[in-house]
């Protein structure tokens, strides 16, 4: 007899007490109890069983748990204790989960959103659901939506996607302009900030226009300009290496 086999029938006598046990198992994923006994594996593949000694360091026993009556597989079979307590945890984990997107979807239906001063809807919903007749129908666009730079923004993206574009509402020409209010990290791999929407009304009749947005474009552009780094600031040499600053 070889080698090999010697010492797999010697361990197998080492366990043999181990498979004629019958245990109280359980499944840490659908939670069913049932008992069974260990099974011979080798010590390859799933669910297998694992002695642990005084260390903490775990034995390989050759030796599988079987398999779950209710699930069919032995990949959550665990003993029984260590199993419900796995399922319980998992179960509320799961309800706080539940709770959150119930809570979530609640505000969203019931809770009212203000978009501007002379802008409000009754829910999130409501608003989406607005954003998307508009952009089918840009005549039902009411004044006060025109003066909303945000809103805006969202029907434009909603019938062009990106990009600068001009809407027909009625008698007047709307188009949209981006402010870039970015900048670069030191390294130059990172872009900060962001580009912001601002919007051209013109009433074709009249030819009288209004900038909608344009000055919270400006503000947000002299936020993300003040020169935050050595890259974007002049009296550092624009982050180049050399400069005396940059040994201070």
């Amino acid at each position: 007899m070889e080698g090999f086999a010697k010492l797999q029938v010697l361990k197998d006598k080492m366990f043999e007490a181990e498979t004629e046990k019958r245990r109280h198992l359980g499944c840490k994923y659908c939670g069913a109890t049932f008992y069974g006994y260990y099974e011979k594996s080798g010590f390859s593949g799933l669910g297998l069983v694992k002695i642990y000694d005084a260390d903490g360091y775990a034995i390989e026993t050759g030796l599988r748990y079987p398999d779950c009556p209710k699930c069919f597989d032995n990949i959550g079979v665990c003993e029984v204790a260590r199993a419900r307590y796995e399922y319980e945890e998992m179960e509320k984990s799961q309800r706080r989960r539940d709770e959150k997107e119930r809570k979530q979807q609640w505000e969203y239906e019931n809770v009212p959103v203000k978009v501007d001063s002379k802008l409000t809807f009754p829910s999130k919903k409501a608003l989406h659901q607005r954003i998307a007749q508009a952009a089918k129908d840009p005549n039902s666009i009411t004044k006060y939506e025109i003066m909303s730079s945000w809103f805006m923004d969202k029907v434009f993206w909603e019938i062009f996607d990106k990009g600068c574009h001009t809407l027909k509402v009625r008698d007047f020409s709307i188009t949209k302009h981006l402010e870039d209010c970015t900048y670069l990290s030191n390294s130059g791999k990172t872009r900060f900030g962001r580009f912001v929407a601002y919007f051209r009304v013109v009433n074709d009749k009249t030819g009288k226009e209004r900038w909608i947005g344009e000055e919270r474009a400006e503000r947000l552009f002299e936020i993300y300009n003040r020169r935050p780094n050595r890259r974007n600031d002049p009296k550092r040499n624009w982050g180049l290496p050399g400069n005396r600053h940059d040994r201070d």
